[in-house]
């Protein structure tokens, strides 16, 4: 692939593996967000590419969002294009 092409991933990647949370992740005690769906490390979540903060960790790039940006979990991140 041509750099220009995988810097366009950067911007349009619509599908992120969750590799951290914070203590309150996904925990609504009046369940009107995640009406008992659950998410954990290492789960593929779709979300729309403006979400969340675009940030670079030792060389690889990420993106920061609130829990109630991942707008769905899917099994496999090739299922969104």
């Amino acid at each position: 692939l041509t750099d220009k092409y995988r810097d366009e991933d950067k911007y349009q990647s619509k599908v992120g593996m969750v590799v951290k949370m914070g203590d309150l992740a996904f925990d609504d005690p009046t369940d009107a967000w995640f009406k008992g769906v659950n998410v954990s490390m290492n789960d593929w979540v779709v979300y729309r590419p403006s979400d969340g903060w675009s940030i670079n960790i030792n060389g690889v790039d990420c993106r920061v969002l609130d829990d109630v940006n991942a707008r769905m979990r899917i099994p496999t991140p090739d299922m969104v294009w």
